[in-house]
């Protein structure tokens, strides 16, 4: 069976490009169509002109095309490959085609590295890394407009994660009536806003158990079918999320079991596909470090959680710090032994103090803001 990713590209090749872009659009959007597409140093069909390759369905930004039309300088998501690249092979809004402007004299072709580049990890990094950081990019408002093409639904938001989010109380407690703002009662708009039912016999997204945030999960699980469902014929547990709910927002959390169990080249993979996955299919991916204990694997946790800042900037999409966040609390908001999961009082969903004192409590608040900002700046 065809993937849900496929089809909705396939689809959106034929449908999608016809839809006007929204006010908050910034860049000319294009689409990959041919298995691999070269990118050139020049526009020219030369063998030692080629300073990279693009997969088919990979999302570019078209930035110039030469006198005759037929070569688009471009940029690709995520990696910073930019060269030209024969114009037939890229699908895009042809609407906008006068827009995009003549070039005589192009930016210099960019080349990447073949392969990851793995984080070496710094704790530095982690503690300078700002709390909420990249929520207003251009990236993040081309992706919430390319899921509004799609019929994404602005009001809703799914979970990504292992049992951090799946098992400890995670966000649920705002679906219904036993919570306590306190000093944050502005943070009631964005609960109005999320309380919608994103499929039936769910009332909102923050009471919905997820099918892509699972107690055990490794970065790697979202991409594995037999931890689906029967009722997602076949797709992955990502995709099938997405197909369930059509969100807008995703909020991913993942690391804590694959510093027990792999090593952090295939977590890095792992995560940047999570990324560019989300954001093809039109959905803001919303990062966010996780916790450990320090008494445990305190390099590697360093290491991972570096890959995910260094993911947040490279693909320029919305971070949680929730790992430095932590580190005001005893025990660096997670438990000493339990060392993956957050410590836990009485109140996960009522900031009466206890968000300073508990490493779910503040997680709840952090990610809610996380939620206010994109519903204040972009989602609105």
């Amino acid at each position: 069976m065809k993937s849900l990713l496929t089809r909705l590209l396939a689809l959106a090749l034929v449908l999608v490009f016809s839809v006007p872009v929204s006010l908050h659009a910034q860049l000319i959007e294009g689409r990959v169509v041919a298995p691999t597409l070269n990118v050139r140093s020049g526009p020219t069909s030369h063998a030692e002109n080629v300073i990279g390759q693009l997969s088919v369905d990979a999302l570019v930004s078209i930035e110039g095309r030469n006198p005759a039309g037929d070569w688009f300088y471009i940029r690709a998501e995520g990696s910073g490959l930019a060269g030209w690249a024969a114009s037939g092979f890229i699908a895009y809004i042809q609407d906008q085609y006068s827009a995009i402007p003549v070039l005589t004299e192009a930016p210099p072709a960019v080349a990447v590295a073949s392969g990851d580049t793995v984080s070496t990890g710094s704790a530095d990094l982690i503690m300078q890394t700002p709390i909420f950081s990249n929520f207003t990019t251009s990236t993040v408002y081309n992706t919430f407009n390319r899921g509004l093409r799609l019929g994404n639904n602005p009001h809703v938001f799914m979970k990504v994660g292992d049992s951090v989010s799946a098992t400890q109380p995670f966000l649920y407690g705002f679906g219904g009536p036993g919570y306590n703002l306190g000093p944050y009662a502005d943070l009631q708009a964005t609960i109005d806003f999320f309380s919608v039912s994103p499929v039936r016999d769910v009332s909102n997204s923050f009471v919905r158990t997820s099918v892509s945030a699972v107690n055990g999960f490794v970065s790697g699980a979202v991409f594995d079918g037999t931890w689906s469902p029967e009722y997602c014929s076949g797709l992955v547990p990502l995709e099938c999320e997405y197909d369930i709910l059509r969100p807008s927002v995703a909020i991913v959390l993942l690391g804590g079991q694959d510093v027990r169990l792999f090593d952090a080249g295939f977590f890095e993979t792992n995560m940047r596909r999570i990324a560019v996955d989300l954001k093809a299919l039109g959905v803001i991916p919303v990062f966010t470090t996780f916790p450990m204990h320090a008494s445990y694997r305190l390099d590697q946790t360093i290491q991972f959680n570096s890959i995910v800042i260094n993911l947040a900037n490279e693909q320029d999409i919305p971070l949680i710090n929730l790992y430095r966040a932590l580190q005001d609390l005893p025990d660096g908001g997670a438990k000493s032994d339990d060392v993956v999961h957050l410590t836990q009082g009485p109140d996960y969903f009522n900031f009466d103090g206890s968000e300073a004192t508990y490493g779910v409590t503040l997680r709840n608040l952090l990610t809610l803001q996380a939620l206010d900002m994109l519903r204040r700046d972009v989602l609105q």
